[in-house]
This record gives structure tokens, sequence and C-alpha cells, in this order.
């Protein structure tokens, strides 16, 4: 494993998060049978998952591929990252340095990863490790409570949440801005959707998998408090199975700009 010590902040945050990453919004299945379909991926493709966290991407990806460099700057989240004979895993600060690889790959994929990084980062990542052709995948999940308990558990979780701070920062989830500063268009999203039912249980520990730095600190102090009100103003929706998500899973391919055979922007969806 190569691994390269240097822990800035964003790491840092996530790294005290890993414990909790399995709570987390799931993708919905489908997305990456279309993704790995449009891009005819496998088992003699090779894909890059940057940023993977505890590999939840890689490990999907790892039943179309044939090989899969899965990298973090985190250790604590490669530490619980699920073990396959077909990935890789490394520790490495992609916003310093290279991954290890034997040679250029296909496909670079960033799951809930892109916005934390700049795009001078992407652009020596693509030139370094991607071929010529191969494609950038940004791919992300997100849910929305189906009835009205939705409005207990966001009402919970801010009166177990520190005072918000004002910030100028503004994330780009879909990696649009900085990949296009890196020579990268966006030529086709796919999206996939599904209902989950949880419980009140999951819904105390996806707090925590979404919660960051104070917020983060402050559940952690409070949770025997936080779990038993949230369980409590949870039970009767819980008694009957009205803890429902819609997930909307999605991903948008990005080619090189300078591709002469790119085509032209009404293919774009």
């Amino acid at each position: 494993m190569h691994s390269v010590k240097i822990n800035p902040s964003s790491i840092k945050l996530h790294s005290e998060q890993s414990d909790y990453y399995r709570w987390r919004t799931p993708y919905v299945a489908n997305l990456f049978n279309a993704v790995c379909s449009e891009l005819n991926i496998s088992a003699d493709s090779t894909v890059m998952d940057l940023g993977c966290g505890t590999g939840e991407v890689s490990n999907i990806l790892a039943n179309y591929a044939g090989k899969i460099y899965a990298i973090d700057g985190s250790s604590e989240m490669i530490a619980l990252a699920k073990p396959k004979n077909n990935i890789q895993y490394q520790v490495v600060d992609l916003n310093s340095s290279n991954p290890r690889t034997e040679n250029k790959v296909d496909h670079l994929f960033f799951g809930r990863s892109i916005h934390w990084f700049p795009a001078e980062t992407l652009k020596r990542l693509a030139a370094e490790t991607l071929k010529k052709n191969g494609k950038v995948v940004v791919c992300s999940t997100q849910w929305t409570p189906v009835g009205s308990w939705g409005v207990t558990y966001f009402d919970t979780l801010q009166n177990f949440s520190p005072p918000k701070a004002a910030s100028k920062v503004k994330h780009d989830f879909s990696g649009q801005s900085n990949l296009g500063e890196a020579g990268f268009v966006p030529v086709k999203k796919l999206v996939a959707r599904a209902k989950l039912t949880v419980d009140a249980q999951f819904m105390v520990h996806h707090a925590m998998s979404t919660s960051y730095g104070e917020q983060l600190t402050k559940l952690r102090t409070l949770l025997p408090a936080f779990k038993d009100e949230l369980m409590g103003r949870l039970k009767e929706f819980d008694l009957r199975k009205e803890i429902v998500w819609e997930v909307s899973s999605w991903a948008i391919i990005y080619e090189n700009e300078a591709r002469s055979d790119i085509e032209k922007p009404s293919r774009r969806s």
C-alpha cells in the first residue's frame, strides 16, 4: 500500500466520520449497471475510484471491471473498506501526490468526492492516470423523506446541532466547474431512483454519517439523549413502517474537450 503522510483538514474530517459511513445514503444499484453499459466496462477494463472512502463505489465496480484502483487520503477509511481480489486500495493525498499504477486506466470515478479536488488537481490526475480517450464519471446519491416523518427527523437533528456559521464555500457536487477548467465537458447524465424503507435506529446512525466537525462532536457527546429523543419521536412512524426514503442516484459522464470526435452539446442531458 502506498502511503502519503499528509492529512489536511478535509481528510481529517472524513477520518473522524469513518465509523458511520456504512449508514450513508446508498446508491441505487441500477445506476452502475447503466454507467458500465454506457462505457462498455468489462473484465478487460481498469478503472480508478478517487476519494473512495470505505470502498462503496469500488465494490460495486468490482462486479463489472477487471481491476479497480481505490484511492483515499484517509487511512481510517481504507481500513474499513471491504477487500476484493480485483481492488487495490491505496492511501494517498490526491491533492499533493499521484496514485501508483502499472498503466493508465480506462476511466476515473468520483463518488461523492469531486468537490474536494480543485481544477489543477483534476487536470494533473487526468494527465497522469487516465488514457487518452478515457471518461470521468462523477456520481452521487441523495434521499428525500416520503411522508411527514421527515419533518420530525430534521427538527430533532436541528435541536442537537450547533449554530450554523456563515459559510462562503459553495461546493460543486457535479464537478462541472472544476472539470471544465481541467478540460472536460459533460456528455451524458444517468439517473436511477428507488424507494427504501429504514427504521428509527438507522436514522440515528445516518445522522452521524452526515455530520462533520462541530456537529459530529456534539452528536457524539449527546448521543444517548439524541438517540432517545429521535427514536421516541419516530416510534409511531417506525411501527407503521412509514420511515421511507425516495433515493435518487445520478452519474454524469465527462469527456476530454480536446477529443476530435466529441459530439455537439445537444447530446448532453
